[in-house]
């Protein structure tokens, strides 16, 4: 699982105007990705976690780092078991079993970094102990995370 971590997930291309704390985290909010044009990742993180808080810090080394963190919502939830069930991923003969999916209330974390010569945020860190543990990609998780807001 180290591996999981060493290199970056994701990398947000964000052309840097300052290093506020708030000017940072409004910069990774108002991102739009690829592929997800119809929303920003701040519209859509805030929409698939419930107790969503956001945080920026300027670590002794430079980096800046932007992090959000949420708990998993019952709707996020309910659309992650959907999709599990649809790709053929089990059955819903065992509830137990599919309320482990994405469970509700668990925390998740994203965390991007750059360094203050650097015009870049790279997403670093995606961590959820179901995430991790059933090693989901980065890829499956945005999926739902803006699937979640519409």
């Amino acid at each position: 699982m180290k591996r999981f971590f060493k290199r970056p997930l994701f990398i947000c291309f964000l052309f840097l105007s300052s290093c506020g704390g708030s000017d940072n985290i409004s910069m990774i909010k108002d991102i739009v990705m690829p592929g997800y044009p119809d929303m920003t990742i701040g519209q859509a993180l805030e929409a698939a976690f419930d107790d969503p808080l956001w945080k920026s810090a300027v670590l002794i080394n430079g980096k800046v780092q932007v992090a959000f963190e949420g708990k998993i919502s019952q709707a996020t939830h309910d659309l992650a078991v959907s999709e599990y069930l649809r790709r053929g991923g089990g059955n819903d003969s065992n509830p137990a079993y599919l309320d482990e999916i994405w469970p509700v209330g668990s925390q998740a974390l994203f965390v991007w970094s750059h360094a203050r010569d650097e015009e870049v945020f790279t997403l670093i860190e995606v961590v959820n102990e179901y995430w991790n543990h059933n090693a989901v990609p980065t890829v499956t998780i945005w999926n739902i995370v803006h699937r979640s807001g519409d």
